[in-house]
């Protein structure tokens, strides 16, 4: 996030924002991955839905380690760079 405020156009600056949280995601699924590979469960490997009964348990918790992502070092959105 730190180099979202050192773009320079407010609409580079947005497009930055808007992809951290896809990115996030990104990490939500490989860690979810990474357990089911760690617990043996392989066949549960798939992009077809309907197999959460079947999940070991704490599979459906490693891949949000934070709630929310820390903000502490945030700064108002009329800072920064504007040209």
């Amino acid at each position: 996030m730190k180099d979202t405020v050192r773009v320079k156009t407010r609409s580079n600056r947005a497009l930055f924002a808007s992809i951290k949280g896809v990115e996030a995601h990104h990490v939500a699924v490989l860690l979810a991955v990474q357990a089911l590979l760690e617990a043996g469960a392989l066949q549960l490997i798939s992009l077809a839905p309907g197999k959460a009964a079947q999940l070991p348990p704490g599979a459906g918790k490693v891949g949000f380690p934070s709630a929310f992502y820390s903000t502490t070092k945030k700064i108002p959105a009329n800072q920064g760079p504007t040209t």
